[in-house]
């Protein structure tokens, strides 16, 4: 999960667990959830500009929604959809600094 850009640092032991954003080793990874117990079809996420110096993540939008953290409620990602993020050479100090 860290080479897609996700981590769980609880473990997923949180009652509602969360998935924590970080910096993707691809520029494009399509999840199949299978449609089975309730899951969506598939999660894709997508790091526009991701490369070895554009290692920071400068933005992200989940579903369309713009993210104030860099984290989401791991049901999200089993409901399907699509997480952008926006890459840059830089730390954007101002993103992802509020907590859930």
């Amino acid at each position: 999960m860290a080479a897609l850009g996700l981590f769980q640092t609880d473990g997923g032991c949180r009652v509602n667990p969360i998935y924590e954003i970080a910096s993707p080793l691809f520029t494009k990874v399509v999840i199949n959830l299978g449609q089975r117990y309730g899951r969506g079809s598939k999660f894709t996420i997508t790091a526009h500009n991701a490369s070895r110096r554009n290692m920071y993540v400068q933005s992200a939008r989940l579903n369309d929604r713009e993210l104030n953290s860099f984290c989401f409620p791991a049901a999200e990602l089993l409901k399907g959809g699509s997480l952008e993020l926006e890459m840059g050479d830089h730390p954007n100090h101002s993103c992802g600094t509020q907590r859930p």
